[in-house]
Order: structure tokens, then sequence, then C-alpha cells
């Protein structure tokens, strides 16, 4: 798949990652006509956070409705908040919004696999996002498209499998 638009640059990443798992239930933070479009097609339960623009949520809202999609405004740092004390388990989450560094955080323990879009090692190594990765998590990134999409796994038959992915890079096991 050839993405010319960067904001969609992570499609190929879950395509390739739901051509070897389904992730029933989802969550999303910042919500996105790819991203949003592609887990309502795939997956059973999406929770959508949009963190950062009323209109955008409004937008996506119209534009993406579907039984299968819970979306919510809840911005930037209540998002975390919010996070913080949401007890619930999904099978994937994405983090494409604002915050991110404090969802990812709040995120481990809560999905076997994390991926979060525009980030790849340069940036990690930058200081662009501070995570603090519990030991049972992999990490590595997909240079798939530019930017490359980062992910975070906790799933060994997944890693297994994502790790033999030319593009994958593993960073930490």
């Amino acid at each position: 798949m050839n993405i010319t638009d960067k904001n969609a640059s992570h499609l190929p990443v879950f395509e390739f990652l739901y051509s070897l798992k389904k992730f029933e239930k989802v969550m999303e933070f910042g919500c996105g006509l790819y991203s949003t479009s592609f887990f309502i097609r795939n997956a059973k339960s999406i929770l959508s956070i949009e963190q950062k623009s009323k209109a955008w949520f409004e937008k996506i809202s119209k534009e993406c409705g579907s039984s299968s999609l819970d979306i919510r405004f809840i911005p930037g740092e209540e998002s975390v908040r919010w996070l913080k004390k949401h007890k619930k388990k999904y099978d994937l989450i994405f983090v494409d919004g604002i915050v991110r560094t404090d969802c990812v955080n709040n995120s481990f323990g809560k999905a076997p696999i994390i991926v979060i879009h525009d980030i790849g090692l340069r940036a990690i190594k930058l200081g662009y996002l501070k995570q603090i990765v519990p030991n049972d998590y992999a990490f590595g990134f997909m240079n798939i498209s530019h930017p490359s999409t980062s992910l975070w796994i906790k799933d060994d038959d997944l890693m297994k499998k994502v790790k033999n992915h030319k593009l994958f890079h593993l960073v930490k096991s």
C-alpha cells in the first residue's frame, strides 16, 4: 500500500497487525477519518476519545457514526485523568492525540498492544516521548510508511509474528 497522506501512514501497520490477529475491542486517543473508519470496519467495539477539537469530534461523529463506535470528547489533560480511572481492558489501544506520553504511560496493563502514530526511534532518542515501559512489554517500530508507527507488545505470540516482519525494528524485548 502506498500512503501519500501522512495522516494515514498508520493504516499499513493496522492492516499488517489485523492480518496476524483480530482485535475486537479497541480504544483510540485522537479520532480520525482513517483510524476510526478502519476500526469500525475491523473491530466489534471502539471507544474513541477526541482530545483536541470539539469541531473535529463533531465531524468524526457525523461522518463515522456506527453502532460499534462510542465516541467522546474529553479534552487534553482531562482525558489523562479519565484514563487513570478507567479500568476496562482492550485488545488494542491506539494513541494519536495530544498528551501522547501520558496516554501511553497510563495504557500499559489495559491492552496487550499499544500502537502510537508518528513516533519512531529517532523521536524517542530525542526525548519526544518519555514512556515508562513495564518489563513485560516489548517495544519496536514499523517503517512501513513515514512517519513511523511504534508498537508496545505484551502478547508473546503476536510479538513472534511481528518481529519477523522485515520493516519491524525491535528496540526492547
